[in-house]
């Protein structure tokens, strides 16, 4: 990844919290003559560098935005053709085999904080869990021979 210099790398957290600042951005392009325009953004924030694309057709021109606003001349920019595409194959599948522990697993919530009690009983997997939280849960019985009382004497 370090001879890319364009990749940013980062978290999904990173990229969520990127998202939703995006998702806020407001900004407007206004004319300002021929083949010039003003770009304003609303709420300007030095978080992310920002950068318009212009495109027209199959080219795109990058402008980098360093300010919440910034003048677009269309005659200075530079179009960029498309890069060639590489077509890979698509990904696959692959199914572990089947685990009857895997699917109880998948199938359970394995939230452990509510008391068994409480747990609803209205779907199989409902059921389930609750019954397997009171078997967790159960307190050990002494065994039989444990209880029995040991003769001293012999016979």
């Amino acid at each position: 990844m370090d001879r890319y210099e364009l990749t940013w790398r980062a978290t999904l957290t990173d990229f969520a919290r990127w998202w939703s600042w995006r998702d806020r951005r407001r900004w407007s392009v206004s004319p300002r003559g021929p083949g010039r325009f003003e770009v304003a953004f609303e709420d300007w924030g030095g978080s992310y560098p920002m950068t318009l694309e212009v495109v027209r057709g199959r080219h795109v021109a990058s402008l980098p935005m360093p300010g919440p606003r910034g003048l677009l001349r269309l005659d200075g920019l530079a179009f960029e053709g498309p890069s060639h595409r590489v077509d890979l194959p698509g990904p696959s599948a692959v199914r572990p085999p089947f685990s009857l522990k895997a699917a109880v697993r998948a199938a359970l919530d394995w939230e452990t904080v509510t008391p068994a009690e409480e747990l609803d009983e209205d779907s199989l997997p409902a059921l389930l869990k609750k019954n397997l939280r009171r078997w967790r849960d159960r307190k050990p019985r002494p065994s039989p021979s444990a209880s029995r009382p040991r003769s001293s004497g012999s016979r």
